[in-house]
């Protein structure tokens, strides 16, 4: 027996039972079989329909989902009157063409599965999709009673480990490290920070207020220095602020703003610092103090008794460093340690000052002293 088939769309075979691969629409129709056995030959006919068949599919989701997102599953575009179903981890189905699963959860990791039909034919394909576990909420902190100009510092901790963090914060902060440290801070660096950690693309952030205390500003200090041994040191400080300490040498002390050392020595030489303190701010200042020694008070000596017409001889006892300077009556004057006066008149008596001068400290003393009348001799 020999086999002869024939049908639409040019189809020929000499097989007992042929296989067409691929089939389309064009397929459709009547398909002819002849047999033939010694000569004698029988035509068959036969009716075939080939249905419209799904378009292929390509299935896609958003995977990696974190726990709470929604998972949305997508089976792309296709034409035709199509019913889907869809099956998938923890009971799920759906019968949409691209479902969603609301607040998504670990036990919706896995397969997926759709199958898209038509009256007599359909299509399956699968997708893995992938719930990620979020990381806990992380514990954030810095360095409280932070100071302007000085380094804040950051912290973040998780109860998870391989984790990744980043922060964000006012003036453009922005790090990638756990701990990070912005130094010199600046009031415009006070604000609302925000820590991130992150974990297989899954994040949580918390919110952490920092403060940042205003340093104060700085003070003018001033004082009357230089000034001299047994003088009153004065000190004086312009400022606002309530809290203050001043410090100095010789283990001086003080809590008032404009404050004195009564008779002042050379121990009081040296700087003098005043602390400001204002929302456990510190701001320190300081002004150098010096106290010069006030020469020895001299002591006068000179040649007595004197007589109009002599000459008077002024000398001063004390430091030979000092400079010394006279004044006397009838407008007398003179500097040195010794000093003359020549022809002496009795108006030349009174009160004869001698001052020692040394760094700008002065020292005097005063001696008053007479002049007197050669006698009158009347020869007979």
């Amino acid at each position: 027996v020999s086999y002869n088939w024939s049908g639409p769309n040019g189809f020929n075979s000499n097989q007992q039972n042929p296989v067409l691969l691929n089939t389309s629409l064009n397929a459709n129709g009547s398909y002819y079989l002849t047999t033939t056995i010694s000569n004698c030959s029988r035509m068959d006919t036969i009716q075939v329909v080939v249905n419209d068949a799904p378009d292929s599919v390509s299935l896609s989701s958003n995977t990696p989902v974190c726990i709470g997102d929604t998972l949305r599953l997508t089976s792309g575009t296709s034409s035709g009157s199509i019913s889907y179903s869809w099956t998938g981890p923890n009971g799920f189905s759906s019968t949409d063409q691209n479902p969603n699963t609301n607040t998504s959860t670990i036990l919706q990791t896995g397969w997926y599965t759709m199958t898209a039909a038509t009256s007599n034919c359909s299509y399956t394909d699968s997708t893995y999709a992938i719930v990620s576990t979020s990381p806990p909420t992380p514990t954030l902190s810095y360095n409280a009673a932070v100071c302007e100009g000085d380094s804040l510092k950051l912290s973040a901790t998780s109860n998870a480990t391989n984790v990744t963090y980043s922060w964000i914060g006012p003036s453009g902060f922005s790090s990638s490290l756990q701990n990070p440290k912005l130094s010199n801070a600046g009031l415009n660096n006070a604000g609302v920070y925000y820590g991130i950690t992150t974990l297989n693309s899954c994040s949580d952030t918390a919110t952490l207020i920092v403060s940042i205390n205003k340093t104060p500003e700085a003070v003018n200090l001033s004082s009357n220095s230089p000034i001299c041994t047994t003088d009153t040191l004065m000190l004086f400080a312009d400022t606002t602020v309530n809290a203050h300490q001043w410090e100095g040498p010789n283990g001086f002390t003080a809590y008032s703003l404009d404050t004195f050392i009564a008779n002042s020595t050379l121990n009081h030489t040296g700087w003098y610092a005043l602390t400001l303190d204002s929302n456990g701010c510190d701001r320190t200042d300081s002004i150098y103090i010096t106290v010069n020694q006030t020469p020895v008070t001299p002591t006068i000596t000179y040649n007595t008794p004197i007589c109009n017409g002599e000459t008077l001889s002024l000398s001063a006892l004390g430091n030979s460093s000092s400079f010394y300077s006279w004044t006397g009556a009838n407008s007398f004057s003179a500097s040195g340690k010794t000093t003359t006066r020549t022809n002496l008149q009795l108006a030349d008596s009174g009160t004869y000052t001698v001052t020692a001068s040394q760094n700008g400290c002065t020292a005097s003393a005063s001696a008053h002293i007479s002049i007197n009348p050669t006698p009158f001799v009347n020869i007979l």
